[in-house]
């Protein structure tokens, strides 16, 4: 219910499920282990066929719920934290259990408060941060794939288009490392004069 589910699961009998249920795989291996109000799922974890944790939910308290998943190997895939049905945080990991992606949002869902995404050796490819709550600025960087700075510069997120526009001189790099330019925008793709 807490990430907008709203099925019920009924027994044998008709009558919805309550308390802890478990299923299994055709093997006997436990599958799931869920706990049940009225049919609905509260918390649960899945499990793969050699018993490894595939997944685990649970809620924090009435608007507040959080989703772990794992790769087979044990390591997190994904960890999302949900305020009622939103996806508030989400870390997105590499098999390798190097973190991939940190999307972070405000208490509404409405703008970022971080965005970063990683390359397997952990380096940044792209990185927003607010800095301004108020204006909702936020400071961004693009990276070359060979780590180096791309570009940077400030951006603004724009409400009405739900949409984050360059704004202020943004500067842009060659591979090397060298500056290559500099630009001026406006609230967008425009160049300022």
């Amino acid at each position: 219910m807490n990430t907008g589910g709203d099925s019920t699961r009924s027994g044998a009998k008709g009558y919805a499920l309550q308390g802890w249920i478990e299923d299994y795989y055709p093997g006997g291996e436990v599958l799931h282990k869920g706990y049940y109000i009225d049919g609905q799922l509260k918390a649960y974890k899945n499990f793969y066929p050699s018993g490894q944790a595939e997944r685990e939910f649970k809620m924090v308290n009435l608007s507040k719920s959080e989703l772990n998943v794992y790769y087979d190997n044990g390591k997190p895939r994904s960890i999302i934290s949900y305020i009622t049905s939103n996806a508030i945080k989400e870390e997105d990991y590499f098999i390798t259990g190097q973190i991939e992606y940190i999307e972070e949002y405000d208490k509404n869902c409405v703008y970022y408060l971080q965005r970063k995404f990683f390359n397997e050796n952990g380096n940044p490819t792209s990185t927003l941060e607010l800095v301004d709550s108020k204006k909702l600025i936020y400071n961004s960087k693009d990276y070359h794939e060979n780590g180096k700075l791309k570009e940077e510069g400030q951006m603004v997120f724009n409400e009405g288009m739900g949409d984050y526009q360059k704004n202020g001189k943004w500067k842009f790099y060659k591979e090397d490392g060298s500056l290559k330019e500099e630009k001026t925008f406006s609230r967008g793709g425009d160049e300022a004069e």
